[in-house]
């Protein structure tokens, strides 16, 4: 797997291997491991995704309408 290749598959899958395909995160696992970069990438994907999941959700108002 290529750095592009992770890149890729982390924008399309998420940085959670466990959902990935084995023949996807074995390779990943193994460009981690010896990239610098990859790590780096790795890293702020799932940064990203913890503050997505931490974000609140937005909170909805309901109105009344009153008929004249």
């Amino acid at each position: 797997m290529t750095l592009t290749e992770l890149h890729a598959t982390l924008d399309r899958l998420g940085p959670d291997l466990s959902v990935w395909p084995s023949t996807l995160a074995e390779p990943a696992l193994d460009l981690i491991s010896v990239s610098d970069a990859a790590k780096d990438l790795f890293a702020a994907a799932t940064e990203a995704s913890l503050r997505v999941d931490a974000t609140p959700a937005p909170r909805w108002e309901t109105t009344s309408a009153t008929a004249p």
